[in-house]
């Protein structure tokens, strides 16, 4: 059971991390154009190869929680980097966060909280395990 719920927080750490490499990425090619420049000034910037790197970690730790985890606590908590980034986005870039954002963040961990409550604690039927 430790080692699904330390997977869960890897899985929200590596897409918080993807998305606020996102926004940096984004900052630092300015400014937007619809040219090849702009595409190798995205690809060249740092932070893409954290993009990629986030990514593939997060694909790794989903698949293996998809065998071991109820699939409806999963499916919530890999969207809970919404709340997450938006706490990121505030502390890190000085960002608002507005009253429906907090209407909204209290929303997805309440429905996080009631799926892992209510759903069984058995992994996907259909995943051949």
């Amino acid at each position: 059971m430790i080692r699904v719920g330390v997977m869960f927080v890897l899985l929200i750490v590596a897409d918080t991390v993807q998305q606020i490499a996102f926004k940096l990425t984004a900052d630092d090619a300015l400014p937007v154009e619809a040219s090849l420049a702009y595409v190798t000034r995205l690809i060249s910037e740092p932070s893409s190869l954290l993009i990629v790197a986030t990514a593939l970690a997060w694909l790794l730790i989903y698949t293996s929680l998809l065998r071991i985890a109820p699939v409806g606590p999963l499916f919530a908590a890999a969207h809970g980097y919404i709340v997450t980034v938006i706490l990121a986005s505030a502390l890190i870039f000085g960002e608002t966060i507005s009253g429906f954002e907090i209407i909204g963040s209290i929303l997805i961990v309440s429905g996080i909280v009631i799926l892992a409550l209510t759903e069984g604690g058995t992994p996907s039927k259909n995943m051949g395990t």
